[in-house]
């Protein structure tokens, strides 16, 4: 079931994005004896929103590294759209 263009307009109106942090992966790379270098790789985002009458509903939305609230919305409508097909 696709969701139409003026369904998933009034979907942007109910999703509520609280907060949001980034998850990030942090290692260390041995080069040679001495040399230590520390490293991090963003995983994804962790994201805690309002949908409707769902309250502080929290989500991870995985290899997206920029905070951007219409790509985050966009993503959460896909996956409605996955879950009730």
């Amino acid at each position: 079931m696709k969701i139409s263009d003026e369904k998933r307009k009034k979907l942007y109106k109910f999703i509520n994005i609280l907060e949001v942090k980034k998850r990030i992966n942090k290692y260390k790379i041995a080069v040679g004896n001495e040399n230590i270098t520390t490293d991090e790789n963003i995983e994804g985002l962790d994201v805690v929103l309002d949908l409707y009458e769902f309250k502080s509903l929290k989500i991870y939305i995985p290899g997206l590294n920029i905070i951007d609230e219409y790509l985050m919305k966009d993503y959460i409508i896909e996956n409605l759209e996955a879950i009730f097909n």
